[in-house]
């Protein structure tokens, strides 16, 4: 099936289901949905954030900023542990990824955006490919350097980034 064909749970203020969409179909400002974010980190403590690329087919809310390594939205059909290990296995070609859970919330973002996230991280080595559909560029920083990114460079780091660097980072094995 194609990937915008599947169906998304559509949520409401308190995070319970409230109907369905199909993907292709949620609008990314005003729904609100389950996204997954997943951040890799090397054996040395780094993090490996993408550039998050710009697309007409899905097309993304922070195209050209810093994001964790991988994202996406849990499907209708899976748990979030499915969705960020199909995430993982899907952008970075890593299968049956060894996924740590570090919470979920609702985060507000710009604006009016209200999501629900479920909160990941694995270690491991960058990925040698990775798909360049959800992934413009991989970048490599220590802990120092993103931290001096959001407050220098704030505008080059995607809101997603930043609820979750704030919310988990102590949590991180960095």
């Amino acid at each position: 099936m194609e990937h915008a064909a599947h169906m998304v749970d559509i949520l409401n203020e308190e995070g319970k289901v409230v109907g369905q969409k199909h993907r292709r179909e949620i609008n990314k400002n005003d729904d609100i949905y389950h996204v997954i974010f997943v951040l890799l980190i090397t054996p040395k403590g780094e993090l490996v954030l993408s550039v998050i690329p710009p697309r007409e087919d899905l097309p993304n809310l922070y195209a050209r900023q810093m994001g964790t390594t991988v994202a996406t939205i849990r499907r209708s059909d899976e748990t979030a542990l499915e969705a960020g290990r199909r995430c993982v296995e899907r952008e970075l070609f890593i299968d049956k990824a060894d996924l740590h859970f570090l919470g979920e919330q609702t985060i507000d973002l710009t604006g009016s955006s209200r999501k629900f996230m479920s909160a990941y991280y694995l270690v491991g080595e960058p990925p040698a490919t990775f798909s360049v559909i959800d992934i413009d560029t991989l970048v490599v920083v220590t802990p120092q350097q993103l931290r001096g990114l959001l407050i220098s460079h704030a505008d080059e780091v995607a809101p997603t980034l930043k609820v979750f660097w704030e919310s988990y980072h102590t949590q991180l094995p960095i």
